[in-house]
């Protein structure tokens, strides 16, 4: 079983397995979760790219394992919110 978790940068490619590799398993659930991370480079490839890959992982046949899919996103980079939010704690 394994859940897939898009993200934009190398930080979080490299940190995010293993994080929530250890938070996701026993004794939260009964056995492990494989983390499988995607980097898309960038916030604007990240915007792009996500809603086309994620069915197509989703899609996968039984035995690759795909639980989820999700998404992590820096509030700082994407100018996708609306206008007057310019901090990250109003975002």
């Amino acid at each position: 079983m394994k859940i897939v978790v898009f993200v934009e940068g190398k930080t979080e490619k490299r940190a995010l397995p293993d994080f929530l590799g250890r938070w996701l398993g026993p004794p939260r659930l009964r056995e492990r979760v494989g983390i499988e991370t995607v980097m898309l480079s960038g916030w604007r490839k990240y915007l792009k790219e996500v809603p086309r890959r994620i069915p197509l992982h989703l899609a996968r046949p039984v035995k690759a394992g795909v639980l989820a899919c999700a998404g992590l996103l820096d509030f700082h980079g994407p100018s996708t919110y609306p206008a007057g939010m310019s901090t990250a704690n109003a975002r």
